[in-house]
């Protein structure tokens, strides 16, 4: 028997985590992006790019990002927390990625990494 809501029932809208293990990073890869300021000051950044997938019935805006490094056990090293543009991710689509690692803390020697999406929200809450 199927039950469906009407969306009045959510004032903050769906909960994400119903969908968290539907939204996965499908691919990344790591690069670096050169911004030059008015002042000559030249600034190295690392980014990754990816795309992501959305294999729920729903559309998300995706809120954050988490990366963690482990080492060849298996063992945290260390993680991020990047800046990105939030976008929406329709149902049954994927979408592209842009993270900005800029306060990227040194990582020893990892040999494994995982780019998580840990928030969403839902585009259709009412926001009255």
């Amino acid at each position: 028997m199927a039950v469906r809501l009407h969306r009045d029932a959510f004032p903050q809208g769906r909960d994400f985590v119903l969908d968290k293990d539907k939204i996965q990073v499908l691919g990344f890869h790591f690069d670096t992006s050169k911004t030059q300021y008015k002042t000559n000051f030249m600034e190295t950044n690392i980014i990754v790019l990816g795309i992501v997938t959305n294999e729920s019935e729903h559309s998300w805006i995706v809120d954050g990002f988490e990366i963690r490094y482990f080492d060849s056990a298996g063992k945290i090293l260390g993680m991020d927390d990047p800046s990105f543009n939030n976008f929406i991710i329709q149902p049954h689509s994927d979408h592209s990625f842009w993270l900005n690692l800029s306060h990227h803390q040194a990582v020893s020697e990892y040999t494994a990494c995982k780019i998580k999406v840990v928030s969403a929200s839902d585009p259709d809450a009412r926001s009255d």
